[in-house]
């Protein structure tokens, strides 16, 4: 983070302007800037920063109010908004209803306990492959995540159409083998409690998390990202399809 802050220090020529600019937080609390020419952006006359710490008051016809001050636009490309990605079970954020057997609602479920196995798939809901951070890799570049559960869930269903011998299926994982997985998340879950202390930000609510009772932050860690480590994490998926079982996993053939 020292260094990204001499970025800002040496880039901007305004010392105002470039305290304004200067990252504070530790590191994940927020996403760094790395464009290469966003800083140096800030030196042209044309191009003024608007902080007042609490952002814009309201929008007219003609521009916004931020300190009591009228800046007239002739575009808002708007920026907030988005819901944290530890806010909210699939159900709720997807806007759908997500029932498996017996009725039960996977909300219902994650409320007790969440519980996968390698964030892809969870007890009770046969056929259903999630991508998420529950219980998944996370990493700077969502897409590298995106790629390797998408290899990893392909493979899935891949061996289990196959092993199925072109009958109809299910394919689902035992409550062990979620279980082993929890387990795993919560043993590697001290680095992701580098975020808390954080300004308030997307990954802690707005600061929410943070203010939660230490019991409930406990189960938090539960569901939360795996925090071994990307690499890890990509290692342990790729190791358990070279082994070739679909190990935790149970077939049913109708």
């Amino acid at each position: 983070m020292e260094r990204i802050r001499r970025i800002v220090t040496d880039t901007i020529k305004d010392p105002d302007t470039a305290a304004k600019l200067t990252p504070w937080f530790t590191s994940w609390c927020k996403r760094p800037v790395f464009h290469d020419y966003y800083y140096e952006v800030f030196n042209q006359p044309n191009v003024h920063l608007v902080d007042d710490e609490k952002g814009v008051s309201k929008v007219t016809p003609t521009g916004f109010v931020a300190n009591d001050t009228e800046y007239p636009v002739d575009v808002i490309i708007w920026a907030t908004g988005y819901r944290g990605p530890f806010v909210g079970f699939p159900e709720e954020r997807a806007g759908m209803e997500i029932i498996g057997r017996g009725g039960r609602h996977l909300d219902d479920k994650w409320r007790e306990n969440v519980a996968t196995l390698h964030a892809s798939m969870t007890e009770g809901f046969p056929n259903l492959l999630l991508m998420g951070l529950f219980q998944g890799g996370m990493t700077l570049s969502h897409s590298t995540v995106m790629d390797c559960m998408a290899k990893h869930e392909a493979y899935i269903a891949q061996q289990a159409r196959e092993r199925a011998g072109g009958k109809d299926f299910s394919v689902e994982p035992t409550t062990e083998a979620e279980e082993s997985w929890s387990q795993e998340v919560i043993r590697y879950s001290l680095p992701s409690a580098a975020l808390g202390g954080c300004t308030p930000n997307l990954y802690n609510n707005e600061g929410a998390i943070d203010r939660l009772p230490h019991e409930l932050k406990m189960k938090m860690a539960r569901g939360g990202p795996y925090g071994g480590g990307f690499g890890q994490f990509s290692d342990a998926m790729e190791a358990w399809r070279k082994e070739g079982s679909l190990r935790g996993l149970r077939i049913d053939v109708a």
